[in-house]
């Protein structure tokens, strides 16, 4: 990153990237239960359901960059969590639902949009 970018700007945005790998043998995530997903509405985060559903320990890594729109000011911390987490087929047929076959998300290209 150019230094001049950051001169006077402190980095205000987390951004955290869990992995998700389907297992059906296992029971569904209940932390992506309790989002209720695909529900109107805001969700409430139940910070005891996410710690189980994260790896332990954590490890992650981690860079600083900026925001994907305007003013795509270099106020972010992103940090990716190494292990995927484990979830059911139905619970990526949600996600699939909203977002990757959501004509109205990403003109339809779910986060395959070309760049």
């Amino acid at each position: 990153m150019r230094s001049e970018f950051h001169k006077g700007q402190t980095r205000t945005l987390a951004v955290v990237a869990v992995l998700f790998r389907v297992n059906d043998n296992e029971k569904p995530n209940e932390f992506l239960d309790s989002l209720n997903l695909g529900s109107p509405g805001p969700a409430t985060v139940d910070m005891t359901l996410l710690r189980k559903a994260l790896p332990t320990p954590i490890v992650y890594f981690s860079y600083q960059g900026s925001r994907s729109s305007p003013p795509c000011d270099e106020a972010v911390n992103f940090y990716v969590i190494e292990s995927p987490v484990l979830i059911t087929s139905s619970q990526l047929a949600v996600f699939n639902r909203l977002w990757k076959n959501n004509a109205d998300f990403a003109n339809g290209n779910g986060n395959n949009r070309l760049i």
